[in-house]
């Protein structure tokens, strides 16, 4: 009986730790997610495409915020925009690197970011103002599988 109660708890454990277990690379994490912000009574969904190496922020009724690069770390993830929209520029000026800690819940689907380094408190509010739902994981293109580095060898 106590054998198989220390099972069940070992499993239990087991289940709660892979269900936030944090993905070492970019690729686990590739996806298009989104989350609702609300600011001042209005609301607006948002929208966060991982994606290679890159990323896009985009508001649904003001289009594409900020888009740019991004390295992932064990717990972080450094973000250096390389296109800002005019709504992008009147939140943030020429801010274009922010690092975000991130966990992610597989079980949910769920990405969550906490600021590290943003000088732009409007961004930080978009960013890690609740938990990014997964609409979609993000799978490279006929074009991309052909134009990587190994496919060319």
């Amino acid at each position: 009986m106590k054998r198989t109660v220390y099972l069940s708890l070992i499993l239990a454990l087991m289940f709660i730790s892979a269900c936030t277990y944090p993905v070492k690379d970019a690729k686990p994490l590739a996806a298009t997610y989104q989350r609702s912000a609300a600011s001042d009574g209005h609301s607006a969904m948002l929208y966060l495409v991982l994606k290679q190496g890159t990323f896009q922020l985009t508001a649904q009724e003001g289009g594409v915020l900020w888009q740019g690069t991004y390295k992932i770390g064990a717990d972080q993830m450094v973000f250096a925009v390389e296109d800002a929209s005019e709504a992008g520029k009147a939140v943030c000026g020429d801010d274009d690197e922010f690092a975000y800690r991130w966990s992610y819940e597989t079980h949910a689907g769920a990405l969550s970011l906490e600021k590290i380094e943003d000088a732009c408190p409007g961004r930080e509010h978009l960013l890690s103002g609740g938990a990014w739902s997964m609409l979609k994981t993000e799978e490279p293109t006929e074009t991309e599988h052909k134009t990587t580095p190994a496919a060319k060898e």
